[in-house]
């Protein structure tokens, strides 16, 4: 599909199958370029409030509105977490965004710069100046060809490589294969770091979670970082970082500018702050980290254990994970749970003793207390039993609640036991039951 095709009725229209369901448009005053290269479909149109703006096979590359953003966080996270970034690699970067940024840092000595397609860097030079006027910095070398054959031929040379690509289709898909980032290992110094762009994680979390568990293992360190970018997708871009140095702290800058080094840089976004905090990630996002780690170790485990049987033993680790029985594991949490229910009911529930004695399971339990009138609410990990009635027998304790602390199930497989309404418990130590009782 061509560019002049994406525009309709005076607006340019992104829609894309790696973000199915939503579309984000620009209104258009000007086209300015719109052509084919060898590699894909370039367009530059002047828009109505966003400036010039550069598009890429359909998909919005930059705005002269907010590429800034983009560009300054992908830069200075690396480049301010490493000691000496004095020799840098950028791969891609057409536009000239992030060789301007790198540039613009005291310590950065020598700039090469790879990009494969020389009609995106003839197009920016034209059209978008603020940003290409990178390539004649005496800093700057540009090599147009593969960044691929590029990093083949030079080993353990830079102190910082920053990839600049577009999403992992077309001529930038191997970008995010595991040779490449094999290569970029490779090219980096002993104390190298990587700066990557890193998908959005509104759409892209599998492939997410999949880049950061290869560069865990392929890296002392790695790490995610998010920004704002009002015209990328979802609003929303991330960065993923990388250190052959276990001791780089991705959170906290070696380096900080002072406020007169940042206005002499023309830094509008970036200072320590956002780079501090742009590696506070929601719970959503943790909570699958978390997850990806956990299996993680456990396949790392499995296989430990494939090549030495014995030590699975001697760790006494069970075969499959799984909640065991309560009425096994915990003998007198059961009868400790049924005695309360018995003795803190009214006198004629009393009677029912021999029902009670007869239960067997937290699950039989749950629905006998349930037709003697109890009342099994939740709060929390908490699950409450509630007696029938609220006032008390003379000269005997009525129980007025009974938190047990008992998490809900767990998977499936603890759904599908017979108490599984109780489920497994999580503190190691839950030997007995608090419960609350008036005496009166």
């Amino acid at each position: 599909m061509s560019g002049k095709s994406l525009i309709e009725n005076g607006w340019f229209m992104e829609k894309n199958s790696q973000w199915p369901g939503q579309a984000f448009s620009l209104e258009v005053e000007e086209i300015l370029v719109s052509k084919k290269s060898l590699y894909q479909d370039v367009l530059v149109f002047k828009s109505k409030n966003h400036g010039n703006v550069l598009v890429l096979d359909g998909v919005i590359q930059a705005t002269e509105f907010d590429e800034y953003t983009y560009q300054e966080m992908l830069v200075f996270l690396a480049l301010n977490s490493h000691p000496n970034p004095s020799k840098v690699l950028i791969i891609g970067g057409g536009d000239g965004g992030i060789a301007r940024e790198v540039a613009k840092h005291p310590k950065v000595l020598s700039i090469t710069q790879c990009e494969i397609d020389e009609v995106v860097v003839d197009v920016c030079k034209e059209h978008l100046k603020s940003m290409a006027c990178s390539f004649d910095h005496p800093k700057m070398n540009l090599f147009i060809g593969d960044g691929f054959e590029y990093m083949k031929n030079h080993k353990n040379e830079f102190d910082i490589i920053i990839s600049d690509i577009s999403d992992p289709v077309g001529p930038a898909e191997r970008l995010f294969s595991v040779e490449f980032y094999q290569l970029v290992h490779s090219a980096l110094k002993e104390d190298g770091i990587l700066s990557a762009q890193g998908e959005s994680m509104f759409i892209h979390m599998e492939l997410i979670k999949s880049l950061m568990e290869f560069c865990n293992n392929l890296f002392e360190k790695a790490s995610y970082a998010s920004t704002y970018v009002p015209t990328y997708p979802c609003g929303q871009i991330g960065f993923l970082l990388a250190s052959k140095n276990k001791n780089t702290d991705f959170e906290n800058p070696l380096t900080v500018f002072t406020e007169e080094e940042k206005e002499s840089m023309k830094l509008r976004y970036y200072d320590e702050h956002l780079h501090k905090n742009a590696f506070v990630l929601p719970r959503f996002v943790k909570k699958k980290r978390a997850k990806k780690a956990r299996e993680s170790k456990r396949r790392k485990f499995e296989s430990l254990f494939e090549d030495n049987p014995e030590l699975r033993i001697n760790l006494n680790v069970r075969d499959k994970p799984g909640r065991p029985r309560i009425e096994q594991n915990q003998p007198l949490l059961l009868e400790t749970i049924v005695n309360i229910a018995m003795h803190g009911s009214a006198s004629h529930e009393k009677q029912n003793s021999d029902v009670y004695r007869s239960i067997k399971t937290l699950d039989q339990l749950a629905e006998q207390l349930k037709m003697d009138g109890f009342t099994i609410s939740r709060s929390g990990l908490y699950l409450r039993l509630l007696p029938k009635r609220s006032s008390p027998l003379e000269g005997q304790c009525h129980v007025s609640m009974v938190p047990v602390k008992l998490i809900r199930a767990q998977n499936d497989q603890h759904a599908k036991h017979i108490d599984g309404l109780f489920s497994y418990c999580y503190n190691k130590a839950l030997g007995k039951v608090s419960f609350h009782v008036r005496n009166e």
